[in-house]
């Protein structure tokens, strides 16, 4: 299973809009009535301010991002094995998930101070 470091990893574009992530978006759009999201609200709920800083700054290592760009690009060239296309989906999911557990953290971090 692949560890995340925080806002000191190696890549700092790691899970950005400029990184995997914005490539992700601009494939798909990240319905807000997704299973996922529904049941990740929860936990959305119970975020502290500090907390939800440390989600946002969540990065991948840099090995892991150099394996995920390679992988979309041999998906993108349609010459992934049946081995890496399962890599790749399981990529493909973790982010999905972090994707929606950090926009969850951003909406904490927007609310006003006044907000609970």
């Amino acid at each position: 299973m692949a560890r995340f470091a925080s806002s000191g990893a190696d890549n700092p574009q790691a899970f950005s809009e400029r990184g995997f992530i914005g490539r992700l978006n601009r494939m798909r759009q990240v319905h807000d009535s997704s299973v996922m999201n529904r049941l990740l609200e929860p936990f959305g709920q119970k975020l502290t301010p500090a907390l939800a800083r440390e989600l946002v700054d969540l990065r991948a290592p840099s090995e892991e991002q150099d394996r995920i760009d390679e992988l979309a690009e041999k998906c993108n060239e349609g010459t992934l094995s049946a081995e890496e296309r399962a890599e790749y989906e399981d990529y493909v999911r973790a982010i999905h998930f972090l994707g929606i557990v950090q926009a969850k953290a951003r909406a904490i971090l927007a609310r006003k101070p006044e907000q609970p």
